[in-house]
């Protein structure tokens, strides 16, 4: 059984290509994370869920994308990140689109992390995203302003 799907939706020809494995230097992702939310069971590192977010980790550690980010609730942990993903630097942001004027309160943690090993040009690779998404609802440019001052730190 294959755990990794060769296909992706592909936004240019409107169907599903083949994903090269040399051509993949970002990963964006949200994992569950119900077992950390305030509605969900609480059951944090002991949930079913944890254990997707294990197999994300390893398949990160084996793909070693340039880039991945992550979307998940604000509460949940940002030491596994750090301890089972050293080959990364990872930045953190916590979001609520509240402050941006929609009506909804959700606070959302977003986690940025580069490969250490390394030199990539993380700001070209976010503003060719950034221009790919154009035109760009306020609260994306937002984020993505967010998420391109934590990388420039980083560099």
């Amino acid at each position: 059984m294959k755990v990794i799907r060769p296909s992706a939706w592909c936004l240019q020809h409107n169907r599903y290509c083949r994903i090269y494995e040399q051509l993949a230097s970002l990963h964006l992702a949200g994992t569950p994370c119900i077992a950390f939310s305030s509605i969900g069971s609480l059951d944090r590192e002991g949930s079913i869920s944890y254990i997707h977010f294990l197999i994300w980790v390893a398949l990160r550690k084996r793909r070693q994308e340039s880039v991945v980010a992550q979307e998940c609730v604000s509460t949940f942990p940002r030491e596994p990140f750090l301890l089972l993903m050293p080959e990364y630097e990872f930045t953190f942001h916590t979001m609520n689109p509240v402050d941006y004027g929609w009506p909804i309160n959700r606070e959302r943690q977003f986690i940025v992390g580069q490969t250490r090993s390394q030199d990539t040009c993380v700001q070209k690779l976010i503003e060719g995203l950034q221009h790919s998404l154009q035109p760009v609802p306020f609260w994306l440019s937002e984020l993505v302003s967010v998420l391109m001052g934590g990388l420039m730190r980083l560099n």
